[in-house]
């Protein structure tokens, strides 16, 4: 819409150009010039005061009752503007003119435009913080698990082999304090990325039955140690296969069992699986998680969910832990729309439980194989390590081998790709930083040359962006170093023997 001329005229010579191509201001000059003539016409009538037929011949292109409601138009713009000011709200917009309301809004706009400069530079700042403390988990997570793994998996060579009668006791020792160090970054890694918004939650079957006898299996000797007895109650009324994340929900289970034992002496670990509901496609389950342990002081129990935080300040040096672990769970059951519950009396026990819905699902059968030790064997599958670290090597090729797979080695992603092409393989466990040629490439390359066999990436590093890598370079899974054997047992077993 043009302007009026002369209205047009007065703001090319009040206003700076970035100011006229405003959005915002156009939208003002434009309501204006509507109602400009008006105002012109009412400028010339003052200044003609020569006679009645020099007033009558000015145009009057709008009635009296057009020119009030125009200028009420006015009066309501001039609220408007003044109303951004606090003091000058308490005014008469009709004591000051227009241009001084135009001048007022211009430097609102220059402060808006300030205020919107500086709120962009402190959401870069954050975003930058963010990604700093990200990479930085990162690196540490992946310099730390580097040799942590050798740690963990020469433990697991000296378990196998025969050993004195009194280096047992060490190599416990030595396996104890490397699952704790494993535990706490694991823990500090998981709750950035709940802080960072990068948690997401699967659609899968799950056989319950099956997950808490595997959990109670994997706690099993740590609770032997301890005196302990583990024991599942489970609801008949339960079906064989639900349908949720099956990995979150043995993280919530594993950190609450797990605790449950290390806090309980010769005692009694009791977990219940209730129905309590069943409406539609849904299925609301009530887990609970009961010791005989030494309890939690009433004063403490809000306190024991907050991050680093232990019931008692000498707990950490007497067990151990991060302190992020009920933290952990109570923001992955938040994120689910649930929340973590405490009954609990000083020396007399504790008992956490939740609630979870579920999905049902239209699987049948039982599933009911419980993963037991004597069960590794992976049936002389073909298998291709990839990996440049020598000691890494000779970890995972023990490992491999005592499980009687056959195991093929490439020192770098382009030798991997060479063997491919002249060899036959079931499943290729695929390191991701190497030189010449890195695994993120070298698997690109082999989906191109139309392999779809299983590829596992191995991986120091835990971060979301190298999930994503992975997934996008067409890899299969992943397995997070230092990795336990079972973890990496399963994980092959998944893939190619149950495939």
């Amino acid at each position: 819409m043009e302007l009026h001329k002369t209205l047009q005229q007065q703001i090319e010579t009040i206003l700076p150009q970035h100011l006229r191509d405003a959005p915002e201001m156009r939208h003002l000059f434009e309501l204006i010039s509507k109602n400009f003539p008006p105002y012109e016409n009412a400028g010339k009538l003052a200044a003609k005061e020569d006679s009645q037929n020099d007033v009558l011949a000015l145009p009057l292109p709008v009635s009296a009752e057009q020119y009030e409601a125009q200028m009420r138009q006015v009066s309501k713009i001039k609220n408007l503007i003044f109303s951004m000011d606090s003091e000058l709200e308490k005014e008469n917009p009709d004591q000051y003119d227009l241009e001084f309301a135009v001048n007022f809004l211009e430097r609102r706009v220059a402060e808006f435009n300030m205020l919107e400069v500086m709120a962009r530079e402190a959401i870069t700042s954050a975003e930058n913080s963010v990604k700093v403390k990200s990479n930085f988990l990162s690196v540490m997570s992946h310099e730390i698990r580097t040799p942590l793994n050798a740690i963990i998996g020469s433990i697991h060579i000296l378990k196998q082999e025969e050993h004195l009668p009194s280096q047992e006791t060490y190599i416990k020792s030595l396996q104890i304090s490397a699952d704790n160090l494993l535990n706490l970054i694991n823990d500090i890694l998981d709750f950035n990325k709940i802080e960072e918004g990068k948690i997401t939650f699967a659609k899968q079957d799950i056989n319950l039955r099956t997950l808490l006898n595997n959990i109670r299996l994997a706690n099993f000797f740590k609770a032997t140690e301890r005196g302990n007895k583990i024991k599942i109650m489970f609801d008949e009324e339960i079906p064989d296969f639900v349908v949720g994340d099956e990995v979150r929900l043995a993280q919530i289970l594993n950190n609450l069992i797990s605790n449950a034992i290390k806090f309980t002496t010769q005692g009694m670990v009791l977990i219940e699986i209730q129905l309590e509901e069943s409406k539609g496609n849904q299925l609301k389950i009530n887990f609970s998680i009961k010791d005989t342990g030494i309890g939690i002081d009433t004063k403490m129990k809000d306190q024991i969910f907050e991050r680093f935080t232990q019931a008692d300040s000498n707990i950490n040096r007497e067990y151990g832990g991060s302190g992020l672990g009920l933290t952990i769970v109570r923001r992955l059951l938040q994120l689910q729309k649930s929340d973590i519950n405490v009954d609990s009396d000083l020396g007399k026990g504790s008992r956490f439980y939740f609630s979870l819905t579920f999905g049902t699902s239209n699987k049948i059968g039982t599933d009911d194989h419980i993963y037991e030790p004597e069960d590794q064997n992976l049936k002389q599958i073909q298998i291709l390590l990839v990996e440049d670290v020598e000691f890494n090597v000779l970890i995972a090729r023990k490992m491999l081998t005592s499980w009687n797979a056959n195991v093929d080695v490439a020192n770098n992603g382009e030798m991997a790709v060479e063997k491919f092409k002249t060899n036959k393989y079931d499943i290729i466990l695929m390191d991701l930083q190497m030189p010449i040629m890195d695994g993120i490439s070298a698997t690109k390359i082999i989906r191109d040359l139309g392999g779809t066999l299983p590829i596992i990436a191995l991986t120091a590093s835990a971060s979301h962006e190298v999930q994503m890598n992975v997934k996008q370079a067409g890899m299969t899974g992943y397995v997070s170093k230092p990795f336990n054997p079972d973890d990496l047992y399963n994980t092959i077993k998944k893939y190619v023997i149950q495939a």
